[in-house]
């Protein structure tokens, strides 16, 4: 009996000398970082939804309205940081300290997923800082796989 294993779109047959053993070709830095990124991807789909509700449900008048204007202002705010320190972290990132901005980015999403859960009410008076501290995230997340 044949099994076949889908992975990285390619397949691999069981019954060949693979038996299995697809992810025993990474090395364990390899698997946490493949980890960590999957952590990062669920944590910007949690902060993405949840600052998209709290930002409409502060302006249920005029959700196309207004609410939309701070959704862009938000996202805004985001891209323009994450353009200016993806280029900055690019003259600082080297072989030896890319961990270091993983880890920096790491616990500044802590600390904005944490901030968000206490404050979030409160969302419609931090628009840009809240989107600024995420881009920041997502240059110092990124900038490590220069």
């Amino acid at each position: 009996m044949k099994i076949i294993a889908k992975f990285s779109g390619l397949i691999y047959n069981k019954s060949d000398k693979i038996k299995g053993k697809i992810m025993n070709k990474f090395n364990r830095s390899q698997k946490n970082l493949i980890t960590v990124h999957m952590l990062k991807m669920i944590m910007d789909l949690f902060i993405s939804i949840f600052l998209t509700s709290y930002i409409l449900s502060q302006t249920p008048d005029s959700i196309l309205g207004q609410g939309l204007v701070n959704i862009g202002i938000f996202y805004l705010s985001w891209y323009i940081v994450y353009g200016i320190f993806e280029f900055l972290c690019s003259f600082f990132v080297d072989k030896g300290n890319r961990l270091a901005f993983l880890r920096i980015a790491i616990v500044i999403n802590t600390l904005l997923i944490v901030a968000l859960v206490f404050w979030g009410e409160q969302i419609s008076h931090w628009l840009i800082p809240a989107g600024a501290i995420c881009g920041l995230v997502d240059a110092f997340y990124y900038s490590s796989y220069l």
